[in-house]
């Protein structure tokens, strides 16, 4: 595993007004995100919404870039997962909660101050019900220990662009230290997991694997720097292992929620397995790519806020 580099940025935001949100909180967020970057991109100068490392126009490579050659068809995994509040659904003014933002690859960094300026914009215009505004408090850049960086300091006004993403190096020293024969699986987010073309309702462990391998490979070879993906061999080999190991004990339940466009006036499903499960067998050869899900995300919907998880 090597040639992927990713940077988990939590922004720390300060309620100025009530915000209130939904059940498909990240679903607001990504939409809040998206009108604020094209809102904030169309009042600047080209000259100045232009990214050197960037040919075209960097909002809709972020947002909606498509490939006519992919294999998988023209849209390609988004440059980034949105992690949206947890618990609370509304903040009072003076209240602080945190939208997490996961940049995919060294390129997409360079997006950081536009996505920075975005959220500054995002925070006037308001986000939620009601259109609740917000300050931008800080903001911080998530080691592979659990360390935080500061990027952008309370008060501040120069945010700071990373040396240093989490890496494949780090992810295989701290995978090391995990479980080898007992995981418990916490999908925080709804979690929607497509097998055989249906909806899958328990999770079971081969269909998890298989969709983590695949976005895995997805993502590094759109965003990553001299990325191999995985051998089919190696992949037939960990599926086929995958599907020895069981499902110990399913915690986890069906949430049904829709994501809703302002700009279509349409819905769409974004619902999916929300809870714990645990898994035990022989875990040791999966537990870099469960460690990597936890950040790459996993499933349907990963720009709307689904498939967050951690491990325990």
């Amino acid at each position: 595993m090597s040639g992927l580099t990713i940077y988990p940025l939590r922004f720390v935001l300060e309620a100025t007004d009530e915000v209130a949100f939904g059940d498909q909180a990240g679903a607001q967020v990504r939409g809040a995100l998206y009108e604020a970057l094209r809102e904030h991109a169309n009042t600047l100068p080209m000259t100045e919404r232009s990214v050197p490392e960037f040919e075209g126009d960097p909002i809709h490579w972020l947002m909606a870039r498509e490939d006519q050659s992919a294999a998988r068809g023209k849209d390609v995994p988004r440059a980034f997962a949105v992690r949206p509040p947890l618990g609370e659904r509304r903040y009072p003014p003076e209240s602080h909660f945190v939208i997490g933002i996961t940049l995919f690859g060294r390129r997409t960094l360079a997006l950081l101050p536009l996505i920075v300026d975005a959220f500054q914009h995002m925070g006037r215009r308001g986000i939620g019900f009601g259109r609740g505004r917000f300050r931008l408090h800080h903001i911080s850049l998530l080691g592979a220990d659990g360390s935080q960086t500061i990027l952008l300091a309370p008060n501040g006004d120069q945010v700071q662009i990373p040396p240093h993403g989490i890496t494949a190096e780090q992810i295989a020293q701290r995978a090391a230290l995990l479980p080898a024969s007992r995981l418990t699986v916490h999908f925080l987010t709804p979690t929607r997991l497509i097998h055989d073309h249906k909806l899958l309702k328990v999770p079971l462990f081969h269909v998890l694997m298989a969709r983590l391998l695949e976005r895995y490979d997805l993502i590094g070879s759109a965003y990553g720097d001299d990325f191999a993906p995985l051998p089919p061999e190696r992949r037939a080999e960990l599926l086929a292992r995958a599907e020895r190991i069981r499902l110990a004990q399913n915690n986890t339940q069906w949430l049904d929620t829709v994501s809703h466009s302002r700009r279509t006036g349409s819905t769409s499903p974004i619902g999916g397995l929300i809870g714990e499960a645990t898994y035990s067998g022989d875990l040791a050869p999966f537990r870099e790519w469960l460690l990597w899900g936890t950040y790459l995300q996993v499933g349907k919907n990963t720009a709307k806020g689904d498939g967050w998880y951690v491990l325990r």
